[in-house]
């Protein structure tokens, strides 16, 4: 009997190491156990992890839909950049007003990518049977929360730059706060899981 060995195109007896070792894979493979981490698995999202990413989707679109509303009333000139103190020292054309939303877009696949392929993180404490779904809920509720602030975080730079105000001066520290508070409250939990 001849085996598929898994990524090769050559075909290998089932009588030696190597042909064994396919038929295992391929016995494993057939009951969905996974022996490959990059490889995609079916992680079950929480309600957090859902919640997470239904609002950084809902801001993603409402952002889009701002811009497309106050595009006939927004000046040729908007500001494109703001300095520490909030007051704009960059200025840009109205297609300007189109980088921000299109990160976010960016930034919301990225994120949706990463959510989807558990196996390819990097994280941090060796993933095991028993503690599999335990790390990877906490790691999706850890993507679900860096996503949410920052899509709240480039909603609101958005809003700014497109209806002219100026910028809050703590808008970048609190973000900031909350997106390392986000990382460090998550991580800690992970590494109670080891």
């Amino acid at each position: 009997m001849h085996a598929w060995a898994p990524f090769r195109r050559v075909r290998i007896s089932s009588g030696t190491s190597e042909g064994r070792a396919a038929l295992a894979y391929r016995r494993l493979r057939s009951r969905r156990i996974s022996l490959y981490e990059g490889e995609r698995m079916k992680v079950q999202k929480d309600s957090f992890a859902r919640i997470g990413h239904a609002v950084s989707a809902a801001l993603v679109v409402a952002t889009f839909v701002h811009v497309a509303v106050s595009w006939g009333t927004m000046p040729d000139s908007i500001p494109a950049h703001y300095g520490l103190d909030g007051t704009p020292d960059a200025w840009g054309g109205k297609g300007s007003a189109l980088v921000v939303p299109c990160a976010m877009l960016l930034i919301f696949g990225i994120f949706f990518i990463a959510s989807r392929h558990p196996g390819s993180w990097n994280t941090g404490v060796t993933v095991t049977e028993e503690n599999r779904d335990a790390v990877y809920r906490v790691l999706g509720r850890l993507i679900a929360s860096i996503e949410a602030v920052s899509a709240l975080w480039l909603a609101a730079v958005s809003f700014i730059q497109v209806e002219e105000v100026r910028q809050p001066w703590f808008l970048l520290p609190a973000m900031l706060v909350l997106l390392i508070g986000a990382l460090a409250f998550w991580i800690r939990r992970l590494y109670r899981l080891k």
